[in-house]
């Protein structure tokens, strides 16, 4: 039976050497490779923490730095593109901020951009770019901002930049992020000197921050000593609770701040007082694995069971 002739088609290029080779047995060669794609580029894009050099060889970073140090217009046009754009970030992130949020953790990028800004400008004494980061931020945050310039300003232990900023209207006691002033501000950071400085132009000593947290709640948690007894000097109350009816004694002894909790005991606090939850300083720490305040508490129980 005859078959029909087989159409013979001529290879693609990619394979012309394997078609090649079919002819010549003596040289085989071998087949090549098809090129491989170049890999798309990334779909996001960061430039935080990166230097992208221009047409000139010159950093982003570098064109920054010169635009600061230019006088006159184009030196002002880099600062106020500066300052417009960490206005802006600050605001969206103020509007997509939720309450149970941590403010120094959640905001890493925008908080800290203008904070630092602040600070520095504060030890440099720059009140002009104070001024112009206060006077130029939105209404939604202005009073955040300038509760961050005098948290920063006293950070920066500068009292004539904190005297500076109040004369421009701005309130000691505004709140920061969650609520907090910037006594609380400066209670957090342990900086007896702020916590001076801030008391001296007015702070109140008896704000609460969303959660019920005063200025002295946070200077037990933390452990701080000196702080305690400043605030106790201007009038702190040493049994005042936050909204977990937690007091002093229960937060030290969570967070096993032991010298804190002897001041405490030795101030007379209760050490059967019960929170909320109907849990005393003993159960936090406890449940906080604190094994050497408990052994604090356990002794102090011991000492006042034998009077």
């Amino acid at each position: 039976m005859n078959r029909p002739p087989t159409e013979i088609f001529d290879p693609p290029p990619l394979y012309s050497a394997v078609a090649e080779s079919s002819n010549n047995h003596d040289t085989p060669v071998q087949p090549s490779q098809p090129a491989r794609r170049p890999s798309p580029p990334p779909r996001y894009q960061t430039f935080d923490n990166q230097n992208h050099d221009d047409k000139d060889g010159k950093s982003d970073k570098d064109n920054d730095s010169n635009g600061e140090q230019q006088s006159g217009p184009i030196g002002r046009a880099f600062k106020r593109a500066r300052i417009s754009w960490k206005m802006r970030m600050a605001r969206l992130t103020e509007e997509n901020s939720t309450p149970d949020s941590d403010p120094d953790r959640e905001r890493g990028v925008t908080e800290p951009s203008i904070a630092e800004t602040l600070y520095s400008a504060a030890q440099h004494r720059d009140k002009e770019t104070i001024k112009e980061i206060i006077v130029d931020s939105p209404p939604t945050i202005s009073k955040m901002i300038e509760s961050m310039a005098l948290t920063q300003a006293a950070l920066a232990r500068r009292e004539d930049i904190l005297a500076y900023i109040l004369d421009l209207g701005a309130d000691i006691n505004g709140t920061y992020w969650a609520e907090q002033t910037p006594l609380c501000k400066a209670v957090l950071k342990s900086n007896s000197k702020a916590v001076t400085m801030i008391l001296k132009h007015g702070g109140d000593i008896k704000a609460k921050t969303r959660s019920g947290m005063t200025p002295f709640l946070y200077a037990a948690e933390g452990g701080f000593i000196l702080i305690m007894e400043q605030l106790l000097e201007y009038g702190a109350q040493i049994h005042e609770t936050n909204h977990d009816g937690r007091n002093a004694l229960h937060l030290a002894a969570s967070n096993g701040k032991n010298s804190a909790v002897q001041i405490l005991l030795s101030g007379g606090m209760d050490i059967h007082a019960r929170d909320k939850m109907g849990r005393t300083p003993l159960d936090l720490a406890m449940m906080g694995g604190q094994e050497d305040t408990v052994k604090l508490l356990n002794g102090f129980l011991y000492r006042s069971q034998k009077r």
